[in-house]
């Protein structure tokens, strides 16, 4: 071993003995390292800036210079390793199970040179601080190890656009930050964070990595997305925390509740209590309505794989929430019926929420809908023409059990309509509708709520609390 990788590796052991199990690189007031999931490959190159050392399960410690290229890819004995600078190998192996890089510094990058994913948004991508890469059955992943607060910076960047309100990037930036420490176990000021041993004695597993860059968490990019005016907001939000008795709330956000949000019991299933179905200032969006239209042989087609068979004869709607999102989906043919829930007819179908109607037409069948009780009809009662709420109503359908009732929907008739059989999803907002809506939270800083305000509506017995 060089003495120059000698003492590298000595000073990083001291770091991670002797300072708390949260931090290594960064003072207290920076708050916790986070590991954030990339992508599952089956073979990465990457990139680093200077400062980094390789450290893999096999023993191999190795400084890297900067500009090292670093292919890794799956094989039968683990991970797969060769190190390069200019072309030429400087460094190769088989590691076990993991390959660390680490940022000795903290302030260099690695960039994502090539993914063996096919369709993969990686490639280009500079992250701040360690990568790391773990065999996970028959990929890898590659995550990345960082401060918060850095993880931040290009989560509010990604999450919203860069001419939004201060306001609405403040309460973003709090919401995230809350969001992503609890998904890790960082429930309370006392939590122990990321724990760096666990780097130093191999024991990282897959499963230690809670939070992923796509959608389903919070949409993290890197480095190279990261706006100005999010940083700012993140810096002048630092530590700023939501929290219930104590500890932290599942900080759930979504694009657009389009008039009301709703609560988890009728998504999920389960309540939480700092939660109530909350409406908003009224705004407009690329999701304040929305129309979907699928042939019926597609449906079928596409709901195969969950063993529905048969012609699919009627989709609706079942036990909708407060603000009337559906719980449920049945989908019936004459020898089936299928329920789902919106985690999957939503991509099935290509829905931007569980906030919809639904009509069946074509086919030479009779047109039927399922109209949502969370939506408007518009009454004429002599004197002027009012909005009323579509549960409130009993519309007169084709069977005694299909009137209306908030449970099952209401029913609307017209004749049979020649032409290939359809079903049309006539919807409104985007997301799950629980928690910010980041649409409802912008208009509201367009009509001066500040970010404190904003957070008080859409998470209305929340405290927020800093926490470094």
């Amino acid at each position: 071993m060089k003495i120059g990788t000698f003492l590298i590796i000595c000073a990083w052991v001291i770091c991670v003995v002797n300072m708390p199990a949260h931090m290594c690189y960064a003072s207290s007031h920076a708050g916790p390292e986070i590991i954030v999931g990339l992508g599952r490959p089956r073979g990465v190159t990457i990139a680093v800036s200077d400062g980094y050392t390789l450290l893999a399960d096999d023993g191999c410690v190795q400084d890297l210079p900067s500009q090292a290229n670093i292919i890794l890819k799956l094989n039968d004995y683990g991970i797969e390793y060769d190190v390069k600078v200019s072309g030429s190998t400087v460094c190769q192996g088989d590691a076990p199970s993991q390959v660390f890089l680490v940022n000795n510094y903290g302030s260099g990058s690695f960039t994502v040179l090539a993914d063996s994913t096919l369709g993969s948004d990686l490639i280009g991508r500079e992250y701040r601080g360690d990568a790391i890469i773990m065999k996970d059955g028959r990929s890898l992943i590659l995550a990345n190890l960082l401060q918060i607060e850095q993880y931040l910076w290009s989560v509010v960047s990604c999450e919203l656009p860069k001419n939004w309100h201060t306001e609405t990037l403040k309460a973003q930036a709090i919401a995230s930050r809350t969001y992503a420490l609890r998904q890790t176990g960082f429930w309370t000021p006392n939590s122990p964070g990321f724990d760096r041993g666990l780097l130093r004695s191999f024991s990282l597993k897959p499963g230690d990595v809670k939070v992923w860059a796509g959608a389903t968490d919070q949409v993290y990019k890197g480095k190279l997305f990261e706006d100005p005016r999010a940083v700012e907001a993140c810096v002048d939000t630092k530590g700023l925390v939501l929290t219930y008795e104590g500890q932290l709330i599942e900080a759930f956000f979504h694009a657009d509740a389009a008039g009301m949000t709703e609560i988890p019991q009728f998504v999920w299933g389960g309540s939480l209590p700092y939660y109530s179905a909350v409406d908003e200032v009224p705004h407009l969006s690329p999701h304040s309505e929305w129309k979907v239209e699928i042939d019926g042989v597609t449906v079928g087609q596409k709901l195969s794989d969950k063993g529905f068979s048969g012609s699919v004869e009627m989709i609706k709607g079942l036990k909708p929430g407060v603000s009337g999102r559906w719980f449920s989906l049945n989908v019936k043919s004459a020898k089936d019926s299928l329920e789902l829930r919106p985690t999957e007819f939503m991509p099935i179908f290509g829905l931007k929420s569980a906030w919809f109607s639904v009509f069946r037409k074509g086919g030479n069948l009779e047109t039927k809908g399922c109209l949502n009780p969370g939506f408007n009809v518009y009454v004429d009662n002599g004197e002027k023409v009012q909005p009323v709420k579509m549960g409130s109503c009993n519309v007169v359908g084709a069977e005694p059990d299909c009137l209306s009732g908030v449970e099952q929907g209401a029913f609307v008739l017209s004749p049979g309509e020649a032409g290939t059989l359809r079903f049309i999803f006539q919807g409104k907002g985007s997301g799950h509708g629980v928690g910010m809506s980041q649409y409802g939270a912008n208009a509201m800083a367009e009509s001066n709520y500040s970010y404190l305000e904003i957070l008080e509506h859409y998470y209305p017995k929340a405290k927020i609390e800093k926490w470094w």
